[in-house]
């Protein structure tokens, strides 16, 4: 800032910040001076009144004039301050030697501030006040820098001295200081003895199941592909509008952390680590009452007679917890005595803490404490931003959970060029939200604002929605009076106010701010760890469950409590569909997403790269790529290219055990699968369903009490079909090989029985249905119990709600009248009940149950 003689430019500025609501940090350095008093009253005015700035830097004021009017005030404004926690006075030359004096009366009222820097300030009075207040006055301040302050030895040794009585301090620097080395180093060691408490403190809190909210929630974007999501994630997170941007290919994971409510959305470093635990931990310090020091020296003087052991005399597994040594597990038997024998013993049956000493490289510093208050009101996203594709839509449903908060994006030009098209891909989007997630909030955001011919385009977009949305929960747009949010990403135009909306909604969720378990959080941490020692992305659940063990969680189910937790934030990947699916825990969600979308991919859009054809094309499996696009149709030899050799065999399974694929048992080749979703509309070998029109078939549709047909729930039918029609005939010479399109399909259940399964898109009279049709009247009971048994199945392990199915049944081949399926029971209608020939039952729900097992019963 550039100052008159008058210093209107600061005082300005000052009495300006008094409304501020926003800007949280503030540095004012300048070499130009002076500073009037009424400059320094108004910085005081505006700090005791301040209910904003958590960090004010006021460095450089070589003037002493300057320096001293605005570190006089800075020092009167911390009686009454209670939201400014970091104050940095560096370089700068006050007038009075005894500043310290003043500051030391404002530490003694102030409770808020946890860290003063007053490099080279030149004061050196006033210590003696500064001892009393460190050590009994002041009781929040962590970090003290005094360096380069021209204070004496006798100076140092009365601020050392002080620090016996004080804990809170855990960073105290006053070297190049007049003063031996050892009184500085003595004043390290006692930043290191309290330290040392605090990571008791933390570890009491594990051991004794401490939590706190972990601020966090999962933003899933989802819309029409092309339609601007990605543009409108990076806006979101402050990134510059890029007009050339790739279509997204299965979904892109993000992290963003919101420090402070309406502030920036800044996306984590990427070497921050895994620290969940020590976040965690920090927070639940800032929460928490203060720990009773003499609870831990008990527990530590019982741990060295009687440590928990089982009834064998073997003590219980360990984990390191911050540096601190914890002894988890319960006693079996009898607690032991020391030497391992049974006996009488006052032992708790609680993990015991061990401190191990303190760890250089040790994650848990001051600074986390610091940021524990400064980013009390913190929030973190998980960014799931979904490739818009038809392609992609059933790997994409594995990935919508009931944690968190959806962004349906759509295109405002298309929707007013392209209305049915468009508005059936805004309803497709609304169902499936509506059924993995009815109650999470939705928001609907229109792009290419700056596209638009005339604001009144707006309003016919809005009324549009309206009928639209009528019958969905989603959040409105209450500041322009719309459904939606209009927005321009190449100019920001629109994106500040949905920003803000999405945070304000998602503050209000329960599971925001419920209390998490410190021990979870060490389980995270360690689950993490232990995969990127190993260099693989997923985990088996028995290792999860030791190292849970490891961190005090006491239950396996707690464990899955926390792994379904950790799933539904988007942190990893636990299907639990069957049994064997929820032995995988994916710890590295977008390698998941990314190798999936090696295989499962548009072909017109994202075949591949010219370099990756080139690549291909050396690799000699060119012609397997094209039946993939073709057919659906792919080899080992392609995942063995696409994939890393050793989670070959670990994606095959998790797409089989997911119905992603099914095994094509069908003609002389090995090791060929089948992926629904990549089916097209066109039959590679030139087949129609006008054929059909000679044949006598009889006919069932099966309509979703929902009203429309969940994506996947047709792709994984065919899955389940192929597989058991394979499964139909005695030997591979006569097994009829099935015919395959994207909404219609023929296999045998049999040599002489041919199945048809088609997918009906419904219109506003017409809900969406499968229906089925077969030309064996004798065959008829026993395929529709296994179709229905199929449904089920489906509906049961992959939607988050079940539903139920609307049956009906044709009278006859000719007539083909509908009669729902309770009346055609009640009439015997013919050949799906007989009057001579018991009905078969369904088969026993099979829900959860895994793949092999379920084709068996059929």
């Amino acid at each position: 800032l550039s100052v008159s003689e008058e210093d209107a430019g600061f005082e300005y500025f000052f009495n300006a910040l008094k409304e501020n609501s926003s800007i949280r940090k503030l540095w004012l350095s300048t070499q130009q001076g002076p500073i009037s008093e009424s400059c320094g009253l108004a910085l005081s005015q505006l700090l005791k009144g301040n209910k904003a700035i958590t960090h004010l830097f006021l460095g450089d004021l070589q003037s002493s004039n300057t320096g001293g009017t605005l570190v006089h005030a800075a020092a009167e404004s911390l009686h009454e301050n209670d939201t400014l926690m970091v104050l940095t006075l560096d370089f700068n030359t006050p007038d009075d030697e005894n500043i310290l004096g003043k500051f030391a009366d404002s530490l003694a009222a102030n409770k808020t501030l946890l860290e003063l820097q007053m490099r080279r300030v030149n004061g050196h009075l006033g210590v003696e006040s500064l001892a009393e207040t460190l050590s009994s006055k002041n009781t929040t301040l962590m970090e003290l820098i005094l360096q380069e302050n021209g204070m004496t030895q006798e100076d140092g040794d009365i601020l050392v001295e002080s620090l016996d009585e004080n804990h809170s301090l855990l960073h105290f620097h006053l070297y190049g200081n007049n003063m031996s080395h050892d009184a500085t180093e003595k004043a390290a060691a006692i930043c290191r003895r309290n330290e040392m408490t605090l990571k008791r403190k933390i570890a009491k809190a594990v051991v004794d199941g401490g939590m706190a909210p972990w601020n966090r929630s999962k933003l899933m974007v989802i819309g029409q592909g092309r339609a601007g999501k990605t543009a409108t994630v990076r806006a979101l997170q402050g990134q510059s509008f890029v007009p050339d941007l790739e279509s997204t290919i299965g979904a892109s994971l993000t992290e963003t952390h919101i420090r402070i409510e309406g502030a920036k959305w800044n996306e984590p470093r990427k070497d921050s680590g895994h620290n969940y635990a020590v976040d965690l931990a920090a927070r639940f310090l800032q929460l928490s009452s203060k720990v009773n020091l003499k609870d831990v020296e008990r527990d530590e003087r019982t741990s060295e007679t009687n440590p928990i052991s089982d009834s064998s005399g073997r003590q219980s597994g360990r984990s390191a917890v911050f540096g601190v040594t914890i002894e988890s597990g319960e006693s079996r038997g009898e607690p032991a005595q020391a030497n391992g024998t049974a006996g009488n013993s006052t032992a708790s049956n609680k993990p015991v803490i061990k401190f191990s000493g303190l760890d250089d490289d040790n994650p848990f510093k001051h600074d986390l404490l610091i940021r524990s208050r400064t980013d009390k009101d913190a929030l973190r996203f998980s960014i799931w931003d979904y490739g818009g594709q038809k392609v992609f839509y059933t790997l994409h449903h594995l990935f919508l959970t009931r944690f968190g908060v959806y962004l349906l994006i759509f295109n405002m030009n298309e929707l007013l060029l392209k209305t049915e098209e468009s508005v059936d891909y805004l309803k497709f989007w609304l169902n499936s939200k509506k059924i993995h997630a009815p109650s999470a909030p939705l928001f609907l955001a229109g792009t290419f604002l700056d596209k638009l011919e005339s604001k009144d385009d707006i309003a016919t977009v809005n009324s549009i929605l309206a009928k639209l949305v009528a019958e969905f929960m989603f959040v409105r747009n209450e500041s322009d009076g719309l459904y939606f949010f209009p927005l321009s990403n190449q100019d920001d135009t629109g994106v500040g106010l949905l920003r803000s909306e999405i945070e304000h909604v998602t503050r209000r969720q329960e599971y925001v701010n419920r209390a998490v378990s410190l021990q979870w959080m060490q389980c995270l941490d360690s689950m993490l760890t232990r995969a990127k020692e190993m260099d693989v992305s997923w985990l088996k659940l028995q290792s999860v469950r030791k190292l849970g063990k490891e961190a005090g969680i006491k239950s396996l189910s707690e464990i899955d409590v926390m792994l379904e937790l950790f799933h539904e934030l988007g942190v990893l990947v636990h299907l639990t569909a069957t049994a064997n699916l929820k032995d995988i825990i994916v710890t590295n969600a977008q390698w998941l997403v990314d190798s999936i979308s090696k295989v499962i991919r548009d072909g017109e859009i994202h075949r591949y790269s010219d370099k990756e054809e080139a690549e291909i094309e050396n690799a000699g499996i060119m012609d397997d790529v094209n039946r993939l696009f073709k057919n659906a149709l792919a080899s080992r030899d392609l995942f063995d290219y696409f994939w890393d050799r050793d989670a070959v065999e670990f994606l095959l399974d998790l797409m089989r055990r997911t119905l992603l694929m099914g095994d094509w048992k069908f003609g002389n080749e090995k090791d060929l699968y089948l992926i629904p979703s990549m089916l097209t509309d066109v039959d590679p070998n030139g087949w129609s369903n006008t054929q059909l029109d000679e044949k006598k078939l009889y006919q069932c549709w099966f309509e979703p009490s929902i009203g429309f047909l969940p994506i996947g729930v047709f792709e994984r039918l065919i899955c389940l079909a192929i597989a058991h029609s394979a499964n139909t005939f005695d030997s591979t010479e006569n097994i009829k090989e099935p015919i395959l399109r994207k909404n219609f399909n023929r296999v045998w259940f049999g040599p002489d029985c041919e199945v048809i399964l088609e997918s009906k898109h419904g219109s506003d009279s017409q809900a969406d249905m499968i229906m089925m049709s077969l030309d064996n009247p004798e065959r008829a009971q026993r395929v529709f119990t296994v179709i229905v048994s199929m449904l089920q199945k489906v509906t049961a392990d992959f939607t988050v709600n079940s539903f139920d199915w609307n049956i009906f049944v044709d009278s006859d081949a000719e007539s083909r009248e509908r009669i729902p399926l309770r009346v055609a029971r009640k009439r015997k209608t013919k050949p799906w009940f007989s009057e001579k020939k018991k009905t078969q039952e369904l088969i026993p729900d099979m829900a959860n149950v895994n793949l092999g097992s379920f084709l068996d019963s059929l």
